[in-house]
């Protein structure tokens, strides 16, 4: 066989781009002697969690096998240090090809079609899939919000890591953010603990994604601003709903990654999260569609 190993963890947004091509190439070359094997090595605690990421891959209804590499022991055999990465073997289980992030997706489809050729296989034409992001529109870099790798926090004067503290929430330069109300920063996190908590975020991106969680296991309403009004029917995504009184707010059911709105012109916006429910965790923000 052809292997492709792809290393992933469910809650990145570069991970989740490529699912449509894996699935694609899976369809179109598995039995022409393609196996992919996804390793699903996590990035945060709860993506360790098996079942968090059976529901993951059901969702993103893959069908090739997954390895959990929970403790590493994948990733660090082949001294890995991207989330997605590619490694294409050939039939002799000889390393032929690698590539790291996302793009170039014609390139790598061109590799597994070589080595599935040396086999003596007949191909009918490429599948041509391509979800590669408009990176000319992303201007916000990826920002972790956890105290072991924060950055861009706009209340840092106010800041105290592992304790519980009422912030003042401010108006954030390009690129920084905000937060209102009692909030505990951990590690890998930043704890909303009330119910008239803020975040707010200034970004310059086509489309904003935030991966939240809620920390008690209950379901937990977000209500959304874009530039302090209520989204537009245009900015709204699969996760963002509209609300019976006309305005928008996400539903938070498990530790994920969430799209908070959609910039199609791209630019530079304001979002602003107000938590109804306390206990509301958040890991990271990532840009880009």
């Amino acid at each position: 066989k052809v292997v492709l190993v792809d290393f992933w963890t469910y809650s990145c947004i570069n991970c989740i781009r490529t699912q449509p091509v894996l699935r694609a190439w899976w369809k179109a070359y598995e039995d022409k002697g393609l196996v992919i094997i996804g390793v699903h090595t996590p990035e945060f605690a709860f993506e360790k969690d098996a079942g968090n990421v059976e529901r993951a891959f059901r969702k993103a209804d893959l069908r090739y096998p997954i390895a959990l590499d929970a403790e590493y022991g994948t990733w660090n055999t082949y001294a890995n240090r991207y989330w997605p990465a590619a490694y294409l073997f050939d039939r002799q289980g000889q390393l032929r090809y690698t590539h790291f992030g996302e793009g170039e997706y014609d390139v790598t489809e061109g590799a597994i079609r070589e080595l599935l050729a040396e086999g003596g296989m007949a191909l009918e034409q490429p599948t041509g899939a391509d979800f590669t992001p408009n990176m000319d529109m992303i201007k916000t870099p990826e920002t972790y919000f956890g105290s072991a790798r924060m950055r861009g926090l706009e209340n840092v004067d106010e800041f105290k890591a592992g304790e519980t503290f009422t912030y003042t929430i401010r108006q954030p330069k390009p690129n920084f953010w905000s937060v209102g109300g009692q909030w505990r920063f951990e590690d890998e996190r930043a704890v909303a603990l009330g119910t008239t908590t803020t975040f707010r975020m200034n970004v310059n991106a086509n489309a904003a994604h935030i991966v939240l969680g809620s920390t008690d296991g209950l379901a937990k309403h977000v209500r959304v601003l874009i530039d302090g009004k209520t989204p537009t029917d245009e900015q709204l995504t699969e996760d963002l709903k509209r609300t019976d009184d006309g305005g928008a707010e996400i539903l938070v059911q498990g530790m994920d990654l969430y799209r908070i709105a959609r910039f199609p012109a791209g630019g530079e916006h304001t979002i602003e999260l107000t938590f109804q429910d306390a206990n509301v965790a958040l890991y990271a923000a990532t840009f880009g569609e």
